[in-house]
Order: C-alpha cells, then structure tokens, then sequence
C-alpha cells in the first residue's frame, strides 16, 4: 500500500507540470487570488478516511484519483 501510494505521488508530481503547460502556456502577469490559499498536510491519512467510510457506508470503495483527489463509490443494495 506504501508503494502504491508513493507510485501515485511520484505520477501526480510529473503531470502537474506538464497539465500546467497546457492549460496556461504563458506566465500569468499577477498571481490569481486563488493560488494564494494555504496548505497544510492532511489530518486523516487515506487509510483513515477508508476506514471511517466503510463504517458509514458498507461496502464503499475508495479510489485514489490524480493530483491528490480522491472518490468514494457506493452502490445502495436492495
């Protein structure tokens, strides 16, 4: 699992660039406000949120999308 998400690192990482160049090929003159948020490192790891999903959801399934997003998936039975 360590590896697995070290893969998805290491793949957000390199696309993060090149998706940048593409949708804005030119310097911006200013910074948009936007990009001026704060960030902070996560409170809850990945396995967490599974597992505080899982309890709320039975049988959701976590994906691990891109650029550090990720979707649960949750099919209602019956």
């Amino acid at each position: 699992m360590v590896a697995q998400r070290g893969l998805f690192a290491v793949g957000a990482a390199a696309l993060n660039p090149v998706i940048g160049a593409i949708r804005h090929p030119r310097r911006a003159q200013t910074v948009p406000e936007s990009m001026t948020a704060l960030a902070r490192e996560p409170s809850e790891t990945f396995d967490q949120i599974t597992s505080v999903a899982s309890e709320i959801l039975p049988g959701v399934k976590m994906r691990r999308g891109l650029l550090w997003r990720y979707t649960a998936v949750w099919v209602k039975s019956g």
